[in-house]
């Protein structure tokens, strides 16, 4: 029996840290979620952001790529129409 008494005192230290672990461990688990649903928003934020902008880009790109075909396609005319117009105006 003279060991029931340090028995009890050391339940009694194990509930009250079991008691502060657990709260603490919430506590740590809602800020968390709080963190992981900001940084979820953001990267919601941050694609929709993205998708956006993504199709003037595209038009832009487009647009220069339609340019310099164009342009090709005269340079490429023109030098080979050159001869023959040179022959025609003889």
């Amino acid at each position: 029996m003279p060991l029931l008494r340090p028995k009890k005192l050391l339940e009694l230290r194990v509930e009250q840290r079991t008691a502060v672990l657990t709260r603490v461990n919430h506590e740590l688990r809602t800020r968390d979620r709080g963190g992981v649903k900001r940084a979820e928003q953001q990267l919601k934020t941050s694609l929709d952001q993205l998708r956006a902008s993504l199709p003037p880009v595209s038009r832009a790109i487009r647009e220069e790529e339609r340019t310099s075909i164009s342009r090709e396609i005269h340079d490429e005319t023109r030098a080979g129409l050159a001869p023959q117009s040179r022959w025609i105006l003889r």
